[in-house]
């Protein structure tokens, strides 16, 4: 058995417990998870591959590609948390599997390694093999797609070198198949900087264009021109609404503030981004004459630069936006650790583990003030869950720097590793939930009640996971939201209602579920204060019944 086959399956056996454990244990993530669960269900439930549905509405605003993945999974697994989380977790592996792969070819053995368990531990990794997204599905195809072609790059002409490029072209291809024109925007203007820089402009001819050109046209036409002929809406919205105007104006709503992106990039990073400037500095080339033989280098700190710069120009944020960055930088943190394996006098290295000491016993005393200032009752965790964080914080963070002096870098790598995953580990349960948005309990106890001919409304909202967990469609009142495309373009007259066809089933002799928020019931409750019997309540939600 070759080192190459003993590395991806050890990685993939410690790495795939990490990502594994637990899964399907937690209610989906509200909204996304839901969202994302509820799309691939309905596509294995009518047949229909081509035309993304939601709820029974249309839903255009991403390809399909993640969605067919997830309907693999639950045409497998069936139409549960474990199926709905299996392709995500799968592609955070596949992700670990190519920073370490790439790691390797760039820069050692030891480096991808390391890169490999530094980007799994990553704090935003982790919580995103819980938080069901998109986003991590696209960094696999979009981070392929580069690894591809810098590996290419380090070879020959010829065959092999001929099949990185082609895979290049198939990756980038399979990420605008899962997001749309990101996956070949992001890919593109990294190349051209990278291309610039280094005068490559004359060896174009040598990037398989038009092979690869065709490549990726074969893998991301077709559903396109399927869709867009069922769909004669579909191009101008798609384009036009969720790509064009989602970047450049607020469509979305979803502006930040300027430091929105430095903040989620660092904390996301958390506990290797103490590593962080150490990493750059001995990265980057210190003199002019060692930029040629850094090119590798050169290539993974453009892509860091050339997204972050994206994303920091956009009118549209999001955590997991980020997330792509996240393997050029656990490659660089890994080639550092791995040329200062064997030392404990660096002093670069101590500046690191001293400042993670710091910076872990300040969010230890955080979080048990934290314990005395909350009220509990409005919160998705316990006062004993940040005790035991505190503490996890303490623990892990001495033995890290007792293992560092006593003995070299690579002890104190090793259990700073392990202290992260622990943590991780223990606050996993609570990553889906912290937001307040999954109102899984509410729908358990109503699942313990609905009958087939029951119906079920939610009042001006729309619960993503609902659907899901209840595998039916469900009645939307006075709410249309991200629906409201599909709505224009299809008769949902029978299910998305308006306020006097709600009041006309709420009286009917049918039982019929609500649920709604707290000042939206009150709103209501005059109406039909002896047809309004509350069986449950969520924080500010609540499960509501029309019969006694």
């Amino acid at each position: 058995m070759t080192s190459w086959i003993k590395d991806f399956v050890l990685l993939t056996l410690i790495v795939g417990a990490l990502f594994g454990a637990t899964l399907g244990r937690y209610p989906l993530s509200a909204p996304d998870g839901g969202r994302y669960a509820e799309i691939p269900r309905e596509m294995v439930v009518t047949g229909d591959y081509i035309t993304p549905h939601l709820n029974g509405v249309k839903y255009f605003e991403k390809p399909p590609l993640f969605y067919w993945l997830q309907a693999v999974s639950i045409k497998t697994l069936g139409a549960n948390e474990v199926a709905a989380s299996i392709a995500n977790a799968i592609m955070a592996l596949g992700c670990v599997l190519g920073v370490y792969f790439t790691g390797r070819k760039l820069y050692g053995r030891l480096s991808g390694m390391l890169a490999a368990f530094i980007f799994a531990t990553s704090s935003l990794v982790f919580a995103l093999t819980r938080v069901l997204t998109i986003d991590v599905t696209l960094t696999f195809f979009l981070s392929g797609s580069l690894c591809s072609f810098i590996l290419a790059t380090q070879l020959p002409l010829g065959t092999k070198r001929s099949l990185y490029l082609w895979l290049m072209y198939a990756l980038a291809a399979c990420a605008v198949m899962t997001k749309g024109l990101i996956g070949i925007v992001l890919l593109g203007i990294i190349l051209i900087c990278w291309i610039t820089i280094f005068n490559e402009w004359r060896n174009l001819k040598n990037y398989r264009l038009l092979s690869g050109g065709f490549i990726f046209l074969l893998i991301a036409l077709p559903w396109h021109i399927l869709v867009q002929i069922k769909n004669p809406e579909f191009l101008r919205f798609y384009f036009l609404e969720q790509h064009f105007l989602r970047y450049f104006t607020d469509y979305a709503s979803r502006s930040q503030k300027w430091w929105f992106l430095p903040v989620v990039s660092l904390v996301g990073l958390y506990p290797w981004m103490t590593f962080l400037p150490q990493t750059i500095v001995h990265n980057i080339p210190k003199h002019f004459k060692e930029l040629k033989q850094s090119k590798p280098t050169i290539f993974l700190l453009l892509w860091i630069a050339c997204i972050y710069t994206f994303f920091s120009f956009s009118n549209s944020k999001l955590i997991p936006y980020i997330l792509p960055i996240f393997p050029p930088i656990a490659m660089l943190i890994g080639n550092y650790f791995a040329a200062n394996w064997q030392n404990n006098k660096s002093r670069q290295m101590d500046l690191g583990f001293y400042a993670l000491f710091t910076l872990n016993i300040i969010l230890a005393i955080a979080a048990i003030s934290a314990s005395f200032i909350l009220d509990f009752n409005e919160q998705a965790f316990t006062k004993q869950n940040l005790y035991f964080i505190a503490g996890i914080m303490v623990v892990g963070t001495l033995v890290t720097a007792i293992a560092y002096r006593r003995h070299n870098t690579s002890s104190g790598f090793f259990v700073m590793v392990l202290a992260a995953a622990t943590l991780w580990l223990y606050f996993s349960p609570n990553i889906t939930t912290i937001n307040r948005q999954s109102i899984k309990p509410l729908i358990t106890t109503m699942q313990q009640r609905l009958q087939p001919e029951d119906e079920v409304i939610v009042y001006r909202d729309y619960y993503q996971e609902l659907p899901f967990y209840l595998k039916r469609i469900v009645t939307v009142a006075q709410y249309s939201g991200e629906l409201a495309f599909g709505i224009a373009h299809q008769d949902t007259s029978s299910w998305m209602i308006d306020e006097k066809t709600f009041w006309e089933r709420w009286h009917s002799d049918r039982v019929v579920y609500l649920i709604t928020g707290e000042s939206n019931y009150r709103n209501l409750l005059p109406s039909a204060p002896d047809k309004m019997r509350i069986i449950a309540k969520l924080w500010d939600t609540l499960l509501v019944v029309n019969s006694k």
